[in-house]
């Protein structure tokens, strides 16, 4: 009796936003996962096929698991209050900074519940929920639509809302904000008496900071400019290109651009760091500095340029099945640049030594949790691939494989894609987001470290014993790592048993490089592809 009516709440947005409904009280808890886990949250909906779609059976787990697969990428466009350079207006910049650093309520700030932090994909919530004076408890919301919600004129008196106004008008929208969609702005909201604000103008600063709240994709994503004969001279044109270019120096976005050239069309991708050129879909072209591509454009040589979503730039721009061969250099050999099984020649596979390795399990405990994969290689094989060439994971992202090297065919491949990348001294970082199975990846010349574990990884040690654990890491498609490490021994005779066994293997110390790459098993058993969430495949 509670529960109340409440407004319909989207479907993007919901991974690494704790657990659903109003209330929160859809949680991975009751399917083994835990209570800030969204994979499993989503999944405990099977039952909705039943109790509210009338089915005789809930969804089976294989559909359900490629439902949650396609639900929980979903994402918010950019927010189109926010100028396209991403600089906030003086009202807005003053909002956020109450926002972060002044006490609005209680010994709190806003972000106290409305946790912002790009890094960690939060925009508004970080999954925990309040009372705030309410009869229930509630989910801390959001706040990357709440632009979306303007159009709800006016509240009836007597809400006990400051200040009550009774309805101003003709309505746009039937609805506005908290989860019964009561309040009609964001400025009503934080005239509530737990809020505490200077004066008015600074609330009004809040709201338009909230309003404009970034979503996870910068402004300038999904902007295009097209130069041709007829504008190439243009003022406004060019400075519209060098916005896009700006942008994706800041890194907000991967520019590419599409044009014609004979009869096919061909990509190009912005290096990025401020170099002002571009490489082509045609390796041998080499960077291409953008004054010689304006002075390229003439009748039917036109070029559309795009800021795409950051790590999508390689494959919408010059490598459009994503094997690392570029479009044109495939189209040039009779390759299908469309096909990623066709492409030209092999990346190098290069084995390595291996300093430690640890595997533990915890399902006989039943504490997922406590599930970790170390591995440690320490070899002068291993150089970082330069930015911007085909190993560059920024560009490209990366795929780890960890497989058993003694026959029994279990697997386990994780996606690393490039929007969790970054650059670092000497080579490239990899910081997977919460309830990612990859934890961390740190690629440096000479050394390679990798961090796995938690309730998303899912190869288990439930046999009596491994034997041999190979790992193979590729980043693009211009290198990949692999190594081979047996269980460690120990004693007089020596032996694994201790290292070996149920829920845990230690691998042998300083353990040699391989002759060649051990071969992974062909296939893999269902669900044990995982991506960065472990929950999809590739």
């Amino acid at each position: 009796p509670l529960k109340g009516p409440m407004t319909t709440q989207s479907l993007r947005g919901m991974a690494n936003a704790g657990p659903m409904h109003w209330r929160g009280d859809r949680t991975g808890c009751t399917t083994g996962g835990a209570a800030l886990d969204e994979d499993a949250a989503f999944k405990a909906f099977s039952g909705a096929f039943v109790g509210l779609l009338g089915d005789d059976e809930e969804l089976p787990t294989q559909h359900m698991d490629e439902f949650t697969q396609f639900i929980l990428p979903l994402r918010y466009p950019p927010n189109p209050i926010t100028d396209l350079d991403d600089v906030p207006t003086p009202t807005q910049a003053a909002g956020e900074d109450f926002y972060f650093n002044e006490i609005s309520t209680g010994n709190n700030t806003c972000n106290f519940c409305h946790v912002v932090n790009p890094a960690q994909d939060f925009f508004g919530t970080d999954g925990l929920s309040s009372t705030e004076g309410l009869p229930q408890e509630f989910k801390i919301a959001h706040l990357r639509n709440q632009y979306q919600k303007v159009g709800m004129f006016g509240v009836p008196n007597g809400q006990n809302l400051v200040p009550p106004s009774g309805f101003l008008g003709d309505q746009v929208r039937g609805f506005g904000y908290l989860h019964d969609g009561s309040v009609d702005r964001v400025n009503t909201f934080l005239s509530a008496p737990t809020f505490s604000f200077p004066d008015a103008q600074m609330r009004q600063n809040v709201e338009e900071f909230v309003l404009s709240m970034e979503t996870g994709l910068k402004p300038a994503v999904g902007q295009q400019v097209t130069v041709h004969a007829g504008n190439v001279a243009d003022a406004d044109t060019l400075a519209r290109l060098q916005l896009l270019i700006e942008q994706a120096d800041a890194g907000n976005c991967d520019l590419i651009g599409k044009g014609p050239d004979a009869d096919q069309g061909r990509g190009l991708l912005y290096v990025g760091e401020g170099s002002n050129a571009f490489f082509t879909d045609r390796t041998s072209d080499g960077q291409v500095p953008l004054s010689v591509l304006l002075g390229l454009v003439g009748a039917g040589r036109e070029v559309t340029y795009t800021c795409v979503p950051p790590g999508a730039g390689a494959r919408m721009g010059i490598d459009r099945d994503g094997d690392g061969r570029r479009d044109s250099d495939e189209r040039d050999a009779g390759t299908d640049p469309a096909d990623p099984t066709s492409f030209i020649g092999a990346p190098p596979r290069v084995p390595i030594a291996v300093k430690s390795l640890t595997m533990k399990d915890g399902s006989e405990t039943a504490k997922p949790e406590k599930r970790k994969f170390v591995f440690t290689s320490k070899d002068p094989g291993i150089l970082a691939p330069a930015i911007g060439s085909a190993g560059d994971p920024l560009l490209h992202g990366a795929r780890l494989r960890v497989y058993n090297a003694n026959g029994s065919g279990e697997q386990v491949n994780l996606d690393l894609p490039a929007t969790y990348w970054l650059p670092i001294s000497g080579g490239f970082r990899f910081r997977g987001p919460r309830g990612s199975a990859a934890l961390a990846v740190v690629v440096k010349n000479g050394l390679l470290k990798v961090k796995l574990g938690k309730e998303a990884w899912a190869y288990s040690l439930d046999e009596p014993a491994q034997g041999r654990i190979a790992v193979r890491l590729s980043l693009g498609l211009g290198v990949d790592w692999c190594a081979e490490v047996p269980a460690h021994r120990k004693g007089t005779p020596s032996s694994t048993v201790k290292f070996d066994r149920v829920d845990k293997f230690i691998g042998l110390k300083n353990a040699q490089a391989p002759a060649r790459c051990p071969v992974p098993p062909l296939g893999s058993p269902a669900g044990a592809f995982l991506d960065i969430r472990g929950i999809g495949a590739f």
